[in-house]
């Protein structure tokens, strides 16, 4: 099938969601432990806004990422307003995802829940502020997390790039702009590689198309700030790791294309390979698969196969031959799961990493259901087969 380029989100709604006592159950289901620990603050529900939760927990789990937030918002917040960063790193705060001592500029205040003897965040100011930007999560109706979490990242970068002070580079930039052959729809414009949205969410790979008459080839340069990678199954029935969703991405392909140097070239096989290394990795699984029913009828189907994931991750092998390969591994930090049956309803839940300060460990895994969260293992995160078969989201940072 094609693949999916860019920041391709489908543009899928899911519809009002329902209520799934039986669903939550069945995803807990394989839990051996019992936490009789105190809950773990998690994000208030707004009304159908779990996609919203699920992200930001997802986010949350790279404290670094937050951290170079917050300094790129001391640097910035004298020339201007930044509403979206401010309301993001309000909840982090509230909720324990950053210490205020950290970030003294920032005040918990705004995202207090409004909830009686809940210690959950408020993401009421961070929700306006995405419906100020875009009418797409308009409402409290139940939305995609993967287009809220792809569309909250081009929001934050865009925000720190806009600001005032770098106004006088703007010439440049309209000239870098001009002669970019990016393939977003709205390219991002990289002012400097100190923006955590860069650092962190910025992975740049070289297409190349070459001509299977004459041999001719050109090639550009596409920036992604996740990947939407397909769910399978082998021949046999084996279901496919993250690594072989990836080999599937960025395998050769033919396309039919008119060559610009011969008459005869009708076609030219397309291969991609990453020039770029970023300090995360997102991946959105695409689980939902568009069918024809009997009448006609186009519906979007889930599928449901098992993604096993692990702890870490390797991307050394798409790397270009010319490139420098990244150091250490990419390592698991952060997974959304989509608990129901259709494109149109269900509920989002997140398992991430936190560093609590109580805790022996360093990290600790969260399952996070909104409001609250409770620990769990590693096992529970990648080897529970309900979480294998909801598993829609996963983030990897780098170390």
């Amino acid at each position: 099938g094609a693949r999916t380029l860019g920041r391709d989100m489908s543009r899928r709604k899911l519809g009002k969601a329902s209520l799934f006592p039986a669903v939550i159950e069945d995803q807990n289901d394989e839990e051996e432990e019992v936490d009789d620990k105190p809950k773990i603050p998690g994000i208030q529900n707004l009304g159908n806004t779990c996609y919203l939760s699920a992200s930001l927990q997802t986010l949350y789990s790279i404290p670094q990422f937050l951290h170079k937030l917050y300094q790129s918002y001391e640097e910035l917040c004298s020339f201007k307003e930044l509403p979206l960063t401010t309301a993001l790193l309000e909840v982090a705060v509230t909720i324990g995802a950053l210490k205020e001592e950290d970030v003294p500029m920032i005040s918990p205040d705004t995202a207090r829940s409004t909830l009686l003897s809940s210690k959950a965040a408020n993401p009421s100011a961070l929700k306006k502020q995405m419906d100020v930007l875009t009418d797409k999560f308009a409402g409290y109706e139940q939305r995609d997390a993967h287009e809220f979490l792809g569309d909250l990242v081009d929001f934050l970068h865009e925000e720190l790039v806009d600001s005032p002070s770098d106004e006088k580079d703007d010439e440049s930039k309209k000239s870098q702009e001009s002669n970019s052959e990016d393939a977003e729809e709205k390219p991002a414009t990289v002012v400097t590689t100190d923006l955590p949205t860069d650092e962190y969410f910025h992975l740049k790979v070289r297409v190349c198309l070459k001509c299977k008459s004459c041999g001719y080839s050109r090639s550009k340069e596409e920036l992604y700030r996740h990947l939407s990678i397909d769910v399978g199954e082998d021949d046999d029935g084996e279901s496919w790791g993250v690594e072989r969703s990836l080999e599937h991405f960025f395998q050769a392909e033919d396309r039919e294309l008119n060559c610009e140097k011969c008459e005869d070239g009708t076609s030219a096989t397309q291969t991609m390979e990453i020039i770029s290394r970023p300090k995360a990795i997102l991946l959105h699984f695409k689980r939902f698969i568009v069918t024809q029913r009997d009448n006609g009828e186009m519906v979007l189907r889930k599928n449901k196969a098992k993604i096993p994931l692990k702890d870490s991750l390797s991307i050394s092998s798409f790397f270009s031959a010319e490139e420098e390969k990244p150091n250490g591994l990419y390592h698991l930090c952060g997974v959304v799961h989509h608990v129901g049956n259709t494109a149109f309803s269900g509920h989002y839940t997140t398992c991430a990493k936190r560093n609590l300060e109580e805790e022996s460990v360093e990290e600790q895994w969260v399952f996070f259901d909104d409001t609250v969260g409770r620990r769990r293992t590693i096992n529970y995160v990648t080897g529970n087969e309900t979480n294998q078969k909801n598993c829609y989201m996963a983030l990897y940072e780098l170390k």
